[in-house]
């Protein structure tokens, strides 16, 4: 069960929160840098980025998204991630009404609407992810897909207008850098074992950098999501430093977000020895197959104090760009605010995974989403809706249909609430 006092923090701090108008808020953010273990703005204050994932938006995952897709027909692939839900749409509507159909999904899911909430709770970052074929076409990768590009501005500069940051994250890369539905290409997993694949991705970070290397209020670039389909840490080391020398060549300004892959600190090399500046490392915490507590407890208690440790010898900022406790048996609301005063107090950034999450029957079971549904949902089917039907059923992905968890953002809240 959640506990009295985060229903108590719901009571007192999930009143009707304010709308903000980007107008009326801060419109010119300072630029982000490193200095030892801190990311700092540009008159040297520690700044905590503490925020949410923006996930689904722009790489749909089926476990978030109640689609209706268990039987498909003779001629028609599973839906299992991002690429097989746009094939089954072009097989049956062609590429231009796929690509209506995908900018409804994308307007929906996550809006400047969505921004002005984040903002009115006080946070100052959202972790967007995406697909890289939004900004890249494997028949011309040199070039940035203009669309792709419009709607990621579209974004940026909605918070900005609300005085909050954007970390740019590349959840599917070319190739896909896991076996994971997350990368966008379930099964695929030829990132770190194809050239090719490789130089379209650092193709396309050198391209993305040089477009945003004039924007402060992008903090910066999340090289690969969860990169665990690497063999190794080496292998993992080897190909963000060659992201990084390619973007450094245009972009000598944002900081650069590395993740560990779940290798843990040996995918951490001393950004010094490496002659790396403004880096940031980031790990993801889950516990998949937990029935009780007791791993979040443990972690929070005796893992994150070695995690400190190493930090401290290599000297450099950690920011956690994915947790959750996924549900009350894990510890629920109550757990997750002690991972943000544990976050809090060792000084990392943070961004739970996630913002809206899409349940078949009742979202409040679980603790994926702060926005969710509590009411069966109208599920859309990819092989049998007509495109109209699907138009709306996309739509309603809108958080106007959602209900939010007060008391996770109460929690959220709070936890922004205190100073760096």
């Amino acid at each position: 069960m959640r506990s009295l006092t985060v229903r108590l923090l719901a009571i007192t701090l999930s009143l009707p929160l304010a709308v903000l108008s980007p107008a009326a808020a801060q419109n010119t953010l300072p630029w982000l840098s490193t200095s030892g273990m801190n990311v700092v703005d540009a008159s040297g204050r520690t700044v905590l980025l503490r925020g949410f994932n923006a996930g689904g938006t722009y790489l749909m995952e089926t476990w978030m998204s109640a689609l209706d897709s268990a039987s498909p027909p003779p001629g028609f692939p599973p839906v299992i991630d991002e690429c097989s839900l746009w094939k089954v749409m072009r097989l049956r509507f062609g590429l231009a009404l796929t690509q209506q159909l995908q900018q409804t999904w994308r307007n929906a899911w996550f809006n400047p609407s969505d921004v002005s909430i984040l903002a009115s709770m006080g946070v100052n970052v959202v972790r967007i992810g995406f697909f890289y074929q939004l900004v890249q076409s494997d028949a011309n990768p040199k070039q940035l897909l203009p669309s792709g590009l419009s709607s990621l501005d579209n974004l940026i500069n909605a918070c900005a207008g609300y005085g909050m940051y954007v970390i740019l994250d590349l959840h599917g890369a070319p190739g896909g850098q896991s076996p994971s539905e997350s990368t966008g290409q379930t099964g695929l997993n030829q990132l770190f074992s194809s050239t090719a694949y490789q130089q379209q991705t650092i193709q396309l970070w050198s391209l993305l950098a040089n477009y945003y290397r004039d924007r402060p209020e992008v903090a910066g670039y999340n090289l690969l999501n969860e990169p665990f389909g690497a063999p190794d840490s080496a292998s993992l080391i080897n190909l963000h430093a060659r992201i990084y020398q390619a973007i450094r060549a245009v972009d000598p300004n944002h900081i650069i977000f590395m993740e560990d892959g779940y290798k843990g600190f040996s995918a951490f090399p001393n950004p010094s020895t490496m002659g790396w500046t403004n880096i940031v490392y980031s790990f993801h915490v889950y516990f998949a197959n937990a029935t009780s507590p007791a791993p979040h407890l443990n972690y929070i208690y005796h893992v994150m104090p070695r995690l400190k440790q190493q930090q401290t010898i290599i000297n450099t900022p950690i920011w956690v760009g994915e947790f959750s406790t996924m549900n009350d048996a894990q510890g629920g609301i109550p757990m997750m605010s002690l991972y943000f005063n544990a976050f809090n107090q060792y000084g990392w950034s943070w961004t739970p995974w996630t913002f809206k999450k899409v349940d078949r029957v009742n979202g409040f079971q679980s603790i994926w989403g702060l926005y969710t549904n509590s009411l069966p949902w109208n599920q859309a089917n990819p092989y049998t809706d007509s495109y109209s039907t699907l138009q709306t059923k996309f739509a309603q992905y809108n958080t106007a249909n959602l209900q939010v968890q007060t008391d996770y953002q109460s929690a959220v809240m709070a936890a922004v609430a205190t100073s760096p």
